[in-house]
């Protein structure tokens, strides 16, 4: 079993300068000992060791140098931040003193299913249209460049997609409860993918061959109460919806969504590559229960361990010794951590 020792936190004051991140979406440790972070909007937020705000990099907003969103964040060196905002189609390079960068227009491929940097390169997780959503398609990892003759494939894979054939840009959301495909990229340049539906993990390393990791964990099933409750969530936001006369079709895309519920929950729920390569799988949580498992394999696949962290919590950054978390409690206050993480017992 594996456990964590804090070593330091960030924003325990939630009244702090800087500390009002409503998510955190990315969070990078710095060679310094310092932070940043932001979630879905700028400005990404610089923290020294201490604790203090030292700068805000990037500007929200629709203006000259300002951005209305981030999708992607990686470090680049050590005086540096890349960062794609998919609404300007923008790759930025910001300093992270805050006194600016560069940017250049992006223009990912017409099937993106989620985008983010394998190693400092930007890149496109790409799928093909499928006649239903949900049906596996070959897709493929672009590294994307501003000149698209440039694009090269750096791997092809397979998993549900969400492009269906006539649909034009439009992606089909999940029905509700649905197993999410989780694709990530590592800052050392690793990969993983998983359908999630059951426990199977495929990576493709920065270096040597891809492998699959299979564990025989069942997905559990949906219990009444779990699923009595989306229901009503639907079904209440389908009423609401339905107000306005531009959505009428709201309650009867509800009732279809419904129709769809699985039996069974995903096996996976969330995946994430550290910059060491090491790959960190979150299992679907017990009924009831106030912690989840997180199962932790090097990039070879040899197993770390198990460790528990509470429902709230997720993995950042780090590696397999050292790791930053973030958690938003139930009144929505942020805290990031970074904990150092230390074995206990043998499982």
């Amino acid at each position: 079993m594996l456990a964590t020792e804090r070593v330091r936190s960030w924003c325990d004051d939630p009244n702090a300068d800087g500390c009002d991140v409503r998510m955190f979406a990315f969070a990078r440790l710095l060679p310094d000992g310092g932070v940043v972070v932001s979630d879905r909007e700028p400005p990404v937020r610089r923290f020294s060791a201490s604790g203090a705000r030292l700068a805000d990099i990037a500007r929200r907003g629709g203006g000259p140098g300002e951005l209305r969103n981030i999708i992607a964040m990686r470090l680049l060196g050590t005086d540096s931040v890349l960062l794609f905002a998919n609404n300007e189609m923008r790759l930025v390079r910001a300093s992270l003193d805050g006194r600016g960068g560069s940017s250049e227009t992006v223009m990912p491929p017409m099937t993106v299913q989620d985008m983010d940097f394998l190693g400092t390169q930007l890149a496109a997780w790409t799928a093909g249209r499928v006649t239903r959503a949900g049906e596996e398609a070959t897709g493929a990892v672009l590294e994307v460049f501003a000149d698209s003759t440039r694009n090269r494939v750096r791997f092809t894979y397979e998993l549900p997609s969400q492009h269906e054939a006539g649909s034009g840009e439009f992606v089909r959301p999940l029905a509700p409860l649905a197993a999410v495909p989780r694709t990530v990229l590592g800052a050392g340049g690793d990969a993983a993918y998983t359908a999630a539906s059951t426990y199977s993990v495929h990576v493709v390393p920065a270096e040597g061959e891809r492998w699959t990791l299979t564990v025989d964990r069942p997905a559990r099933r949906i219990t009444r109460a779990e699923r009595d409750s989306v229901v009503r969530t639907v079904r209440d936001r389908a009423t609401r919806l339905a107000r306005d006369p531009r959505l009428k079709g709201a309650a009867a895309q509800a009732e279809e969504g419904l129709r769809q519920l699985p039996t069974r929950h995903a096996a996976i729920t969330g995946l994430v590559v550290l910059r060491d390569g090491s790959v960190w799988v979150r299992t679907m949580p017990e009924a009831g229960a106030s912690r989840v498992r997180w199962d932790a394999f090097a990039r070879d696949g040899t197993r770390i361990g198990q460790l528990a962290l509470r429902l709230q919590e997720q993995l950042l950054d780090g590696e397999a010794s050292s790791l930053l978390v973030g958690r938003i409690d139930d009144a929505g206050v942020p805290t990031l951590t970074l904990y150092r993480v230390v074995r206990t017992e043998r499982e």
